[in-house]
């Protein structure tokens, strides 16, 4: 009996010693402290401002090294070449002929014995000036038409430049992303590790169990591979990011370009309806096809006027020249002639008759495409602010997520230290733990992603100034 009851005291003894311990052990090793979203993050503008610098860097550099741009640039200046080809004709024309030739020719007279040799040498020169009095409007429809295509190939640009700028913003929230989730990845083997140092000291004391040894040890093995993982995707997105902004091939003018000082982007954003009314307004996309359909309405315009008669200004001198060497003089002529000449076209064959067809079904197309392009750009725009309510409801739930899953977990934890309890229930509750710093770190970073979108959609190049 006095065996039993000295077994029982330096039990509870080694118990009150194995608390002891693992109390102080927990001062030590108490859980890293994470980075959580606050009331004054979440209301103030996203993303945060060191975040918003390497952003904006970034997104310069995309715009002054992109290819699509360059290409876009050059289909520019290529309308406007042509724009200017068609607008010459209006100038008067003037060509100059020379015309030079020689002959020698030689004669035999049968039964006579003799026979002639003529050379002679004629020369002659044409000056003439033509301008056209009247065409019916056909020179001025296709002029409007191909200015109107130039300053749709210049509308193009612009969205070109947009597109750009939304593909950088969403591979730098990618990367951003992939950083986050490795931080959290990183925060997971800190905990694993804490775990299976508690797990090692109560087996130590004998007041834990092999098992659960066994259990910590497979989840830090777990959470290495998983921050092995989370490293490796970060690393993938970072390259993509690289190759499309060309950050290792990038000239000293675009990196110079790109690190010029930027203001904050404000995120006090119109309503639906303002930004409805404004995009109708502004949007590239939409105002690209508005001068399509007018550059068709112009070449319908052209092809309809093909009917009527041209009428041209002519205005001409030559001077012809001929002599030979055979006693004849040479004689030389002069003449200079004004006057006009009018072309009607009876028939081509219902070639002009399919132009004009082909100029109508081109116009239906345009207009159809441009009816389209209103439906997907305003249907975009709602899908923007949609997306921003989302996220801004899928943060503070998973904020609220975190909160309740650390509360649970501190209980679970400290319950574990002083021997109460197994490592599966703190395995448990450490995953769920993790799976909501995890989905508050994915809700953070695509908030910051739908509201910069947003701003690129609104402002489109001026975000880069």
């Amino acid at each position: 009996m006095k065996f039993f009851s000295l077994k029982i005291l330096l039990s509870l003894l080694l118990f009150s010693a194995s608390e002891q311990t693992l109390a102080e052990d927990s001062e030590r090793f108490d859980a890293p402290q994470f980075r959580h979203v606050s009331e004054a993050e979440f209301s103030n503008a996203l993303p945060q401002k060191d975040n918003h610098i390497i952003l904006m860097s970034e997104l310069r550099m995309a715009a002054c090294g992109s290819a699509q741009i360059e290409v876009a640039n050059a289909s520019v200046e290529v309308a406007r070449a042509e724009s200017e080809i068609t607008r010459a004709e209006l100038w008067p024309r003037v060509t100059f002929d020379i015309n030079y030739l020689r002959a020698e020719r030689g004669t035999k007279y049968r039964g006579f014995g003799s026979e002639a040799h003529e050379e002679g040498v004629s020369s002659s020169s044409e000056l003439s000036i033509s301008y056209p009095i009247f065409d019916g409007g056909v020179l001025q429809a296709r002029i409007n038409s191909q200015d109107a295509k130039a300053h749709a190939e210049y509308l193009a640009r612009l969205l070109v430049v947009r597109d750009v700028i939304l593909k950088a913003i969403d591979l730098h929230f990618k990367a951003h992303e992939t950083s986050e989730l490795m931080k959290v990845a990183s925060s997971n083997t800190s905990l694993a590790k804490e775990l299976l140092e508690i797990a090692q000291r109560r087996h130590r004391l004998g007041v834990g169990a092999a098992v659960d040894l066994d259990l910590a040890t497979t989840r830090l093995r777990q959470a290495e591979l998983q921050r092995v993982q989370a490293a490796n995707e970060f690393l993938a997105a970072r390259t993509e990011l690289d190759a499309f902004i060309g950050r290792n091939s990038v000239s000293e003018v675009c990196r110079s370009f790109a690190q010029r000082p930027s203001d904050p982007v404000p995120y006090q954003f119109p309503s639906l309806e303002e930004a409805v009314r404004g995009i109708r307004e502004s949007s590239p996309s939409i105002m690209v096809l508005e001068k399509r359909v007018q550059a068709a309405q112009y070449a319908v315009k052209a092809a309809q006027r093909s009917h009527f008669p041209t009428v041209k200004l002519i205005i001409s001198g030559s001077r012809d020249e001929n002599s030979k060497q055979s006693g004849i003089f040479g004689q030389r002529t002069n003449g200079m002639y004004v006057g006009a000449m009018a072309s009607y076209p009876l028939f081509t064959g219902f070639a002009t008759t399919k132009q004009v067809e082909v100029a109508v079904a081109t116009l239906a197309k345009q207009r159809a495409e441009l009816d389209q392009g209103n439906i997907q750009e305003l249907t975009d725009l709602d899908l923007a602010y949609r997306d921003i309510a989302r996220y801004e409801e899928e943060l503070i739930a998973a904020r609220q997520f975190r909160i309740a899953n650390l509360s649970s977990y501190d209980g679970v934890k400290g319950r574990f230290k002083t021997g109460v309890g197994n490592v599966s229930n703190v395995l448990l509750s450490q995953i769920d733990f993790i799976a909501a710093l995890r989905h508050e770190a994915v809700a953070m970073s695509r908030l910051d992603r739908a509201r910069m979108r947003l701003a690129a959609m609104l402002k489109g190049e001026e975000l880069l100034r």
